[in-house]
């Protein structure tokens, strides 16, 4: 959770603002680029959101931030945010939104199919998309990373949700 006391003095007067603990990871400037910036190798808001839409996008950068960064909501509009992911970006292309600091941030992607869905670059199955109401979906996948998509794929790598828990097996997922 961002802490006020760690406010960095580029932020825009606001609810929104980026603490000092930010790594530079760029997921907010993503995100939202009309609302984050870059100053000093860190991340900072460059003015509060004005539309229901720029807030959004400002919400959904604070539940992504991998290292709780951004501070300047609670409670409902953080579980609204949240319950956006996963997002769709293209076709069966969908942005988890939830970033790991040990990934530096990076972006894990979880791509529907038919034959089994594929999660790429996962650093880990977290609660909060895995009890999203699109977790339905999710039942049976593929987990990836970089080095390992093609050997898990071609392996037919499978994990499924049991007693709300994720078993992986390199067994053919059967429903």
């Amino acid at each position: 959770m961002a802490r006020l006391n760690l406010r960095l003095k580029e932020n825009a007067p606001g609810p929104f603002y980026v603490d000092e603990t930010c790594i530079d990871c760029d997921t907010c400037r993503q995100m939202a680029p009309e609302i984050y910036g870059e100053s000093r190798g860190l991340s900072y808001v460059m003015r509060q959101p004005e539309s229901r839409d720029e807030k959004l996008r400002a919400l959904q950068a604070l539940v992504a931030c991998p290292t709780a960064s951004i501070g300047g909501a609670k409670g409902a509009e953080v579980r609204d945010a949240l319950a956006t992911f996963p997002q769709r970006i293209d076709g069966p292309v969908h942005d988890c939104g939830l970033r790991a600091e040990s990934s530096f941030g990076a972006t894990s992607y979880l791509v529907l199919r038919p034959a089994g869905n594929v999660l790429v670059d996962s650093p880990r199955a977290a609660g909060p998309l895995l009890d999203s109401p699109t977790a339905t979906t999710w039942r049976t996948m593929r987990v990836c990373t970089p080095a390992s998509a093609a050997t898990a794929y071609s392996t037919g790598m499978t994990c499924r949700v049991r007693r709300g828990r994720w078993n992986c097996s390199s067994r053919a997922a059967t429903r």
